[in-house]
């Protein structure tokens, strides 16, 4: 959140300082996240909101790929839900030695490979930099102002990030060719790949009895399997009304938790298509 008073000249010496933020919109418990670090950043208002990209001192000069994409995912996003995030900024932040990216609300963390260098990237580093970075974005609707309630059903956060990670970049950048380089080799053939193997698949929702379990849960078929079984739902109602289910989905639910059978219920309300739980049971 952003900073509401600094107050100096605290302690005996006088030498400690206060801030006070304002207080945090409501939010799941384990999206809480700070950073502290010296760093820079690059910065530009989305709608009202800033958004900014921050990395170590020196490397600014490689976030003005990471921040175009940014902008442009945020603003294709909040279109397509008809829901802009109800953040008052938005920070990405590039870190040495992380493990892929993760979604805090308002506060992305990701691999400061991610950042795009003009001089020795090529353009699939681009693609694929660029689908990381949307699929966190997507996670600030799915997953944060929305939450799965318990870790069985953790897809409604990864199998959607994964989708519209892919998604988007598509629409944003078609020359890309995302669908046919990336989404069906990689995301489509490889889960149903790892799903033909007995002893790797499972269902996209499985029970996780508890908290300690959901670790299992993080992996290739919750990611991708969901993905997959999303983006053939989306084609058998139409991406239009699969569009407006989503969007009626995350209005209804915003800043609570769901369920599969909330997902079902706006799927099969704008489709009219019955069977559409048997389909995504898998």
């Amino acid at each position: 959140m952003p900073v509401e008073q600094i107050i100096s000249g605290l302690g005996d010496e006088g030498n400690s300082t206060k801030t006070i933020f304002y207080p945090s919109i409501k939010m799941s418990s384990y999206l809480f996240a700070w950073s502290i670090g010296e760093f820079e950043y690059v910065e530009r208002i989305v709608g009202n909101m800033p958004l900014r990209v921050y990395t170590q001192p020196k490397q600014s000069s490689k976030l003005k790929f990471t921040l175009d994409v940014a902008c442009k995912v945020v603003e294709f996003l909040s279109n397509n839900t008809q829901m802009a995030l109800p953040l008052p900024k938005l920070d990405l932040m590039a870190i040495p030695n992380f493990i892929g990216g993760m979604k805090d609300f308002g506060l992305i963390m990701f691999h400061e490979y991610a950042l795009f260098s003009q001089e020795t990237d090529c353009l699939s580093d681009k693609r694929v930099n660029a689908i990381l970075i949307a699929h966190e974005i997507a996670h600030q609707w799915f997953g944060d102002l929305v939450t799965c309630q318990w870790w069985d059903t953790i897809y409604l956060n990864e199998g959607f990030a994964t989708l519209f990670g892919d998604y988007v970049i598509d629409k944003l950048y078609p020359c890309w060719k995302v669908w046919t380089e990336h989404f069906y080799p990689q995301i489509y053939l490889g889960a149903l790949e790892l799903d033909a193997k007995d002893n790797q698949t499972h269902p996209i929702e499985m029970s996780v009895r508890k908290a300690d379990d959901a670790k299992f849960m993080f992996d290739f078929i919750t990611y991708n399997k969901a993905a997959a079984v999303l983006r053939m739902v989306q084609k058998k109602i139409g991406e239009e009304r699969f569009q407006i289910g989503i969007q009626n989905y995350l209005k209804k639910h915003s800043f609570s938790n769901v369920t599969s059978a909330d997902l079902y219920q706006a799927l099969v309300e704008i489709s009219g298509l019955d069977e559409l739980p048997i389909m995504m049971k898998q």
